[in-house]
């Protein structure tokens, strides 16, 4: 009677261990289907009230084409409610189609520093470039797509950014700093100003100098965030 009884017991306790089991098991498959469809689906998209315009501002250099000497400018960020478009603003000389090129790629890096598309999906961005001096040579190429992604970061997360430094660096999609041609012409520009204490470029750019600037070296866009936000 009493083997019985032991027996029943342990029948009992190995149905309760297989219910439990299956249970888990189901439980792990729905939370597992469910964060599967999050990553495939990716994050919300950024959404900004109707007619509410977010504008930041940052600073960058260029070098003239055929003088090869650095200029430099104020680069705008205006973020609005959209479809996900990119736009870009350039007074002379930045009017060339290379550093209209890579704002797509600015904008592809801030949306995988968010977490991916279609992060960006809902709003507009655009972008303007005022040079500090009219000239009318050209300059032309990427070194600015690292202040593009910055400054819209800082637009998204509302932070201010800070007005002593320039950057010039190339940007990746998936947020590393690449280096940039001519940097010790742009460096040169940069010190000669006289109204910057500090040039940030990537950590893979040959090694700079200039008396009374500090150059910054900075990896990937999440180092570039705080280094340029204003405290």
């Amino acid at each position: 009677m009493a083997r019985r009884r032991v027996r029943r017991a342990r029948r009992r306790e190995k149905s309760y261990l297989a219910s439990f089991l299956a249970i888990s098991f189901l439980l792990g498959s729905v939370l597992g289907g469910a964060l599967v469809i999050g990553l495939v689906r990716g994050p919300e998209p950024l959404e900004l009230p109707e007619n509410v315009i977010v504008t930041r501002s940052i600073n960058i250099v260029g070098v003239l084409e055929d003088t090869n000497v650095g200029k430099l400018a104020a680069l705008t960020v205006e973020l609005r409610q959209g479809k996900g478009d990119v736009f870009i603003n350039a007074a002379s000389p930045y009017e060339g189609y290379v550093m209209q090129e890579w704002t797509t790629k600015a904008r592809d890096a801030v949306e995988f520093y968010m977490g991916g598309a279609p992060a960006l999906s809902s709003v507009d961005i655009a972008f303007a470039v005022e040079p500090f001096e009219k000239q009318d040579e050209k300059v032309d190429g990427p070194s600015a797509s690292a202040a593009m992604a910055v400054v819209l970061v800082a637009a998204i997360e509302n932070w201010e950014v800070r007005q002593d430094t320039v950057v010039s660096a190339k940007i990746d999609e998936s947020g590393d700093l690449e280096p940039i041609g001519k940097a010790e012409e742009k460096l040169l520009a940069v010190g000669r100003d006289g109204r910057f204490t500090r040039f940030i470029v990537s950590d893979k750019q040959e090694s700079l100098s200039y008396p009374n600037i500090d150059v910054i070296p900075a990896g990937n866009l999440q180092d570039l965030c705080g280094l340029m936000k204003e405290v």
